[in-house]
């Protein structure tokens, strides 16, 4: 015999009141952490030496990056600097906080 299937919550159910979660975003702590170090760095090398990756492999994150967000957080010119475009300026405060903001978590649970 199969055991009781728990049932779901009814609309006057104490759960109904929970507000919804909200979604979770489509990019990591990494791709942001790439997207401070390559805006600091000026150059898709310069980060990837900092990270300890390869060029190509720190472009590709930043446009995963690019691509979750919907948003072009760079300029790109072949053999010149990177220059972050207006959206990349404005979001780059917030991303060396959640960059920092994590390492302190992580720093507080003992990693």
């Amino acid at each position: 015999m199969n055991p009781p299937v728990p049932s779901q919550p009814s609309a006057s159910s104490p759960d109904s009141a929970l507000p919804a979660l909200p979604a979770l975003a489509t990019f990591t702590l990494r791709q942001l952490a790439y997207f401070v170090g390559a805006a600091e760095a000026g150059t898709t090398a310069g980060a990837a030496q900092r990270f300890y990756l390869s060029q190509s492999s720190m472009s590709a994150a930043l446009t995963e990056l690019e691509a979750a967000l919907g948003v072009q957080l760079f300029i790109r010119r072949r053999g010149k600097a990177l220059e972050l475009t207006s959206t990349g300026l404005a979001l780059l405060p917030e991303a060396r906080h959640l960059v920092r903001a994590a390492d302190e978590f992580s720093g507080r649970a003992g990693a």
